[in-house]
């Protein structure tokens, strides 16, 4: 049988002798008398059993009591001395209310909760543990997930970050494998084919300007030889200066690749 985690199947001090539980198998045990130490005496009603014997309170509350689905209490009268008297008609229906004429009415248990509603109760708790249960699981999936998605996320930034640097690219400044790369080898800047003015600094070759440094230069509006020659007008001989990211290793690379174009190409 499975526990159950609310009883109506309590025994305490004050609860009456003669009164009857209901176990969930149909087995059916009374109360004989109460004895010291907070004992109670329970008879078998029917066939022998091993719940026939004598209990603390506790051991049957913890053990037994949540296994009852009915209780039967009898009614009680208290005689002149104060103590209980003989019960009368012992098997009288739950909630049928004690004859006491001569004191206040006697401490019951709960009234009996019919098994039907119980057992929905127990039901439902079981869903609910099911799907809470499902939802934790999902939810540290769902974490798991998360995380190795931040990871994923890290390793791209930093692959990215290393591509930018100049690092895991080919000696002219394309990544190696890159498709473009292939395409600039089979299409170099020829001299006097084209306006210098609108050569693209990326077009340049042998060598190139690291992809890096590229990107550098776009974001402060410089893309062709033309854009780079007004700049280097406008601002001198330190024209570099207040460009973020270019150093004395770019400012290499560039010149690298423009004087190699000016060898090969007309001049203005």
């Amino acid at each position: 049988m499975a526990k159950k985690t609310d009883t109506i199947g309590n025994i305490g001090p004050d609860t009456p002798v003669g009164s009857i539980f209901t176990m969930e198998g149909g087995e059916q045990y009374s109360i004989g008398k109460h004895g010291e130490n907070a004992t109670v005496a329970l008879q078998d009603i029917g066939n022998a059993s091993e719940l026939a014997a004598t209990y603390s309170y506790e051991q049957w509350n913890d053990e037994y009591a949540p296994f009852v689905t009915e209780i039967k209490y009898p009614s009680m009268v208290v005689d002149e001395a104060g103590e209980l008297a003989e019960a009368l008609e012992p098997q009288l229906g739950v909630g049928d209310c004690a004859v006491v004429p001569h004191s206040e009415p006697i401490a019951r248990q709960p009234y009996g909760v019919p098994a039907a509603i119980m057992e929905a109760i127990d039901e439902g708790r079981d869903e609910f543990k099911s799907a809470a249960s499902a939802y934790e699981s999902l939810n540290d999936q769902t974490k798991a997930a998360k995380k190795e998605m931040d990871h994923a996320q890290e390793a791209l930034n930093r692959a990215i970050d290393a591509m930018l640097d100049g690092e895991f690219v080919r000696e002219d400044g394309w990544p190696w494998g890159a498709p473009l790369a292939a395409v600039a080898d089979e299409n170099p800047v020829a001299p006097g084919d084209t306006d210098w003015k609108a050569v693209e600094l990326a077009d340049l070759n042998e060598p190139f300007i690291k992809v890096g440094v590229l990107k550098v230069l776009a974001e402060n509006g410089i893309n062709t030889m033309g854009q780079l020659a007004e700049w280097q007008a406008g601002k001198g001989d330190f024209w570099a200066k207040n460009i973020k990211g270019i150093g004395k290793a770019a400012l290499d690379s560039i010149a690298a690749a423009t004087d190699a174009y000016w060898r090969k190409t007309p001049g203005p």
